[in-house]
């Protein structure tokens, strides 16, 4: 039985086994129907075990071949003992951390998972927050839905990670690629109304797809704005004239927003 993408509990002759996963989505423990822990699984940093290995899902939630001795990744196969992959990144050279096509999220395991041995994906402390920020946006608006399409299929590399501070994207850094820092209680009070964190992260979406669409600089900011409202005005969250047009309001969920009565509402 899976939750999302992650493997929580298997039913074989009639007797259930719960799987508990690290925040990597590595299955660490396995418990029976009593809460009795039946085995745990204890990882090196790049996927190595300290027990022998079994042939299971295994290091952030893939299959392990025990035949091979290797993580089933989809696109790659991956090596848990070296840290690596046996063929090369088929996403391609982008900037200094994809320079080496075969190394592991950017030889950051702590920090990334590479969910399909292509490319890497959102901040593992930020995914469930990105999740329901893309459920939400989706579920109202086709313009939204298309910008995540866009986003997620494009063959550069986007990396999206938490801030405490003010959401902000980096593009076209020649060295670092493309990156978003998203703050998921950083709500807006605008001249129109009110926006949640989730129209936050999808202003910065749209400022990278501008900015790989090739709009000259000094249009960039305008034309995202207007791209902006256009998905807002599917939502019903308040659009803004401009990015100085807008007051940030700490909220409690990437999905709420303030409400004119000092309350908040969500989803």
């Amino acid at each position: 039985m899976y939750l999302g993408n992650r493997l929580i509990a298997e039913d074989r002759q009639a007797t259930t086994t719960f799987i508990h996963t690290d925040r990597l989505g590595s299955p660490v423990a396995r418990t029976n129907s009593t809460g009795r822990v039946e085995s745990r699984r204890h990882y090196q940093p790049f996927g190595d075990t300290y027990e022998a290995p079994n042939d299971d899902i295994g290091y952030t939630g893939h299959k392990y071949d025990n035949d091979l001795g290797l993580s089933y990744m989809q696109a790659r196969y991956y090596d848990p003992v070296i840290g690596r992959f046996y063929s090369n990144d088929p996403v391609g050279f982008k900037d200094i951390h994809s320079f080496n096509r075969y190394a592991y999220a950017n030889n950051n395991p702590y920090k990334y998972v590479d969910p399909d041995g292509r490319e890497v994906s959102v901040a593992a402390n930020l995914q469930k927050d990105y999740n329901a920020a893309k459920t939400y946006l989706t579920s109202k608006s086709s313009i939204a839905k298309s910008y995540f399409n866009r986003i997620e299929s494009s063959r550069q590399t986007v990396r999206i990670e938490r801030t405490n501070g003010g959401s902000e994207s980096t593009v076209g850094d020649p060295v670092m690629g493309d990156k978003i820092d998203w703050n998921p209680q950083e709500g807006l009070i605008t001249s129109d109304g009110s926006q949640s964190p989730a129209t936050g992260l999808i202003h910065e979406i749209i400022h990278v797809l501008v900015n790989e669409a090739g709009v000259p600089n000094e249009q960039q900011d305008q034309t995202t704005i207007l791209k902006e409202n256009a998905v807002n005005s599917q939502t019903g969250e308040g659009t803004r004239r401009d990015h100085n047009d807008g007051t940030v309001e700490t909220v409690s969920g990437p999905t709420c927003r303030s409400t004119e009565d000092g309350g908040e509402v969500c989803g």
